[in-house]
């Protein structure tokens, strides 16, 4: 069915080049297709009456028709509707797939994860004639995660293109106490004074915001650079019970965000903070984290370290165990991931929740400086004239073996000063890390190297393991869940490198020598990939 949808809006593309006025205008298609036998008749007029009828249809709904290019052909779109049943659910798949999927279309901005709006939702617990606040709502996306409540909803945002989706998309799901309105809201919200129940705000990161008109005397001066301070001060003028905000992790625990911890501190307000894990946001390389405010005078502060809870889906990650973090969050349960810590004992310098889980987790952690002789990066080696060469090979990032002893260096390279090689040639069972990247990657020398001179490259970094037993565990360990998250987040940290400052300080668990036991089984499973892989390039001709 997605498919099907997402044909109709590539085909749309074709004359429409506006992405909004594109999903505009599908959006409305997909409207009109619910009902088949008001579709068979339009489909019976001709080009003139087919775009008469879209409009009286989209105007019962109160809704403007989008202006529809003469070239384009309605009754193949109609035709396509018919053969379709297009239920909410694909509706809302279609969305994240065109704004978060395919982020070619720079849609990304005025979305969320549908993961992220039913946690959100969950965690509000709207109760029937309730009323909830959404500035910023973007293409309203979040709505699909509130159907089938009897509440009162108001959305507003700068972007009137966005707010035309919303209201298509609050049709689709008939809610009936749906407001949603074009405004600025530092200059002059729609909504006036409006104090509703709850609030959900997701900011929009933007440079320049129009705070004039706004001023809030316990958040400023605001920094331009963390617009979501006066979006967080601007909202809390209008709910009364509780709100959800979506924050950048920095605020939790940079100087930038002093002050507003200090002031939610000093208010109370602060009921909970749920850490996100890396990458569900597209092209959004910082951390996230969910900031749960409630006016009820709270005397202590639930932190959910959820940075671990997540599956690969593409290249980005997916927020799992939704489910688990609520009932963590009504229970207040003190877990391996959850920490239910007093006001007197949050320090004002960091909100993170990692701190105050590790701070009192009884898992103890290791420094690797305990099991290295060694760090050294590759470097250049000069090649002095009239002096003697040395066969020498170089070993690069395309030399590491996936899952296995990475032996074989044939980028041959005669060197000639022999105390340099003899400082950089890599032994058996060193760990090669890489450099810089997004993400590590790892390899580990086996003994088929033999006495060959083999010079890491410049990109890469040199572990040399105190022995053997060392060697398979830090492999392993690296490659493993736990270990992958924790070194990706070194690289993550500092500019997408990695340094022998930053991995002198890389801490391992307690038990990361266990991590050996599972080496030789790896590297069963490494030669079995690589026969496949052989096999692969032999069938089809390499």
């Amino acid at each position: 069915m997605l498919k099907e949808i997402l044909q109709i809006f590539q085909y749309i593309q074709k004359f429409h080049k506006d992405n909004f006025e594109a999903l505009k205008i599908t959006l409305e298609f997909l409207l009109i297709g619910r009902n088949k036998n008001h579709l068979k008749e339009i489909l019976a007029k001709d080009k003139e009456q087919i775009d008469e009828r879209i409009q009286s249809h989209l105007l019962s709904y109160g809704l403007k028709a989008t202006r529809i290019e003469t070239k384009m052909n309605r009754k193949k779109i109609l035709r396509a509707l018919l053969e379709i049943e297009v239920s909410i659910e694909e509706v809302e798949r279609f969305i994240q797939a065109i704004t978060l999927h395919k982020t070619i279309l720079k849609l990304y901005d005025y979305a969320t994860p549908m993961e992220v709006n039913r946690l959100v939702a969950l965690l509000l617990d709207l109760k029937n004639g309730e009323s909830v606040y959404n500035p910023c709502c973007g293409l309203g996306s979040w709505l699909f995660s509130l159907k089938g409540k009897n509440f009162q909803y108001y959305g507003e945002d700068i972007h009137s293109k966005l707010i035309d989706t919303a209201r298509i998309l609050a049709v689709f799901m008939e809610f009936k106490n749906v407001h949603l309105e074009v405004a600025d809201i530092f200059k002059d919200s729609a909504f006036g004074k409006l104090e509703a129940n709850k609030a959900f705000c997701y900011f929009p990161i933007e440079a320049n915001l129009n705070l004039w008109g706004f001023r809030d005397e316990a958040l400023e001066p605001f920094i331009k650079s963390f617009s979501e301070v006066p979006f967080l001060a601007y909202t809390l003028k209008h709910f009364h019970q509780k709100a959800v905000f979506i924050v950048r992790s920095l605020l939790l625990y940079k100087a930038c965000g002093e002050r507003l911890r200090k002031y939610l501190i000093k208010q109370k307000l602060l009921e909970a903070i749920i850490e996100f894990p890396r990458n569900i946001f597209p092209h959004q390389m910082e951390d996230f984290s969910l900031l749960i405010l409630s006016k009820q005078e709270n005397k202590k502060v639930l932190f959910i370290n959820a940075q671990n809870l997540f599956v690969k889906e593409g290249k980005y990650n997916k927020l799992i165990d939704i489910e688990m973090i609520c009932d963590l969050y009504f229970s207040k349960q003190n877990t391996e991931i959850s920490r239910l810590v007093a006001y007197e004992n949050i320090h004002l310098e960091n909100f993170k929740t990692s701190y105050y889980i590790k701070g009192q987790n009884d898992k103890k952690t290791l420094n690797l400086t305990e099991f290295v002789e060694c760090v050294y990066r590759g470097q250049r080696v000069e090649v002095k004239k009239d002096e003697v060469l040395i066969d020498c090979y170089n070993a690069g990032i395309k030399d590491f073996l996936e899952y296995g002893l990475s032996e074989e260096f044939d980028e041959f390279s005669p060197k000639s000063n022999q105390k340099r090689i003899e400082q950089l040639k890599i032994k058996p069972y060193d760990i090669l890390l890489s450099m810089r990247g997004i993400s590590p990657k790892v390899a580990i020398i086996g003994e088929g190297i033999g006495d060959k001179n083999i010079l890491p490259n410049a990109g890469i970094l040199v572990l040399r393991p105190k022995n053997k037993e060392i060697a398979k565990s830090l492999y392993v360990y690296f490659l493993s869940k736990e270990g992958f998250l924790a070194l990706s987040k070194i690289y993550q940290d500092n500019q997408e490198r990695i340094g022998e400052r930053e991995i002198a300080n890389f801490l391992l668990p307690q038990n990361f020598l266990e991590y050996q036991e599972k080496f030789n089984k790896l590297l069963l499973e490494g030669e079995q990939i690589k026969k496949h892989r052989q096999m692969i390039r032999k069938i089809l001709g390499f």
